[in-house]
């Protein structure tokens, strides 16, 4: 992302709503996997820091933290 577009709570609001989607779709546990850079946004944002992983991409391996979020399920209003 580019530092004139941070903190602006694109990020935040992008993550949302995934999460209102998620659970509109019956999805109610998220997973990802971040880099270093990212680890402190996805947790101030609610998710859970796991473990470490390695992922191999066209042969390079990335080391990366598997991350996890439970979604509310929302209740709908009549």
């Amino acid at each position: 992302m580019s530092p004139n577009s941070r903190s602006q709570g694109i990020g935040r609001s992008l993550l949302a709503h995934l999460e209102r989607f998620a659970a509109t779709q019956g999805i109610f546990v998220l997973h990802l996997t971040s880099t270093d850079s990212a680890v402190g946004f996805y947790l101030q944002n609610g998710w859970r820091a796991e473990r470490k992983v390695i992922l191999n991409i066209l042969g390079v391996n990335f080391e990366e933290t598997y991350m996890v979020k439970r979604v509310k399920r929302r209740v709908e209003s009549k």
